[in-house]
């Protein structure tokens, strides 16, 4: 039987640790079980997009042989040969060749139909915001899109760098942040009510001087992750941001005496003091040093 297989960029599996060669027959011992012990395929190529990302895999025609389980979407074969790999262009024609017949199918599929560039003015309209969010990946209908109801889409826009003046104002910090992802409103945005949007304002580089002293860990920590006031966050209450100052190589000879494991972890995977930290009292510490020790041999 013919079918369409999909494996990551690499050759390997998603599902499990296997590589696949082109032309090679493999063939499993044991008894057939769907999801168990078995090659998975599909008969129709946009129903992969159930299980791999189509246009983020590798996609190849197979020859499966032997027992064969058809589970509807998705089929499961005790051999299988890949014959051969789908060029994005032979992709693409599938997609305008079957238009019609995959827009009645779940989202999953419509998806893979937007992902092609195909139908875009019938799936802006879409029932499903995955659906709507890869039309809007592709540009399309963002003067529509922009008053999704839905943040996700509407940030989706924001990453098209459209309509930056209107969504700077969203009552959804993720569209917010998604802006500042920009650098659009910056001057505005690092005084955002929400700690993930300043976040996203101090992996700018902006007023970190500002942001060094934020309320939030976490907006901390991506300013010494910016190797930003080091010889301050050093100090810092929390033992997260301090861990970030270690993954910076910063004031290590203090840091390795740190109160908190992960610190003195964060220590021992920059190399620093590993004859000390070798004994620690953490094991976690103890398996970082021992580790950098044994990659540095």
């Amino acid at each position: 039987m013919k079918g369409y297989k999909a494996l990551n960029m690499d050759m390997s599996s998603a599902y499990g640790d296997m590589s696949y060669e082109i032309g090679k027959k493999y063939t499993i011992t044991g008894k057939l079980q769907m999801c168990e012990n078995g090659f998975h395929f599909c008969k129709c190529l946009e129903n992969i997009e159930n299980y791999y990302e189509i246009v983020r895999s590798r996609i190849f025609e197979i020859e499966a042989e032997g027992e064969i389980i058809d589970a509807c979407s998705v089929l499961c074969s005790e051999s299988i040969t890949l014959v051969r790999e789908l060029s994005k262009e032979e992709i693409r024609q599938y997609f305008i060749d079957n238009q019609e017949r995959i827009l009645d199918k779940n989202w999953h599929c419509r998806k893979a139909l937007a992902d092609q560039g195909i139908c875009l003015d019938i799936l802006v309209h879409d029932e499903d915001w995955r659906v709507r969010a890869a039309v809007t990946g592709q540009g399309y209908g963002l003067d529509i899109l922009i008053h999704d109801e839905d943040c996700d889409v509407r940030a989706v826009v924001a990453g098209q760098n459209y309509g930056l003046n209107i969504l700077i104002h969203d009552e959804d910090g993720r569209v917010r942040a998604a802006v500042a992802r920009q650098g659009y409103g910056l001057d505005i945005l690092v005084h955002d009510e929400d700690w993930f949007v300043r976040e996203a304002v101090a992996k700018q580089g902006y007023s970190l001087d500002v942001l060094i002293n934020d309320e939030d860990w976490c907006v901390r920590r991506t300013v010494a992750e910016q190797n930003y006031g080091l010889n301050i966050l050093i100090h810092d209450e929390d033992g997260r941001v301090r861990a970030a100052v270690a993954e910076q190589g910063y004031g290590l000879n203090i840091l390795v005496h740190d109160e908190d494991w992960f610190v003195r972890e964060a220590v021992a995977k920059r190399g620093y003091s590993l004859d000390v930290l070798i004994n620690d009292e953490d094991w976690h510490v103890r398996r970082a040093a021992k580790q950098k020790m044994e990659a540095l041999q």
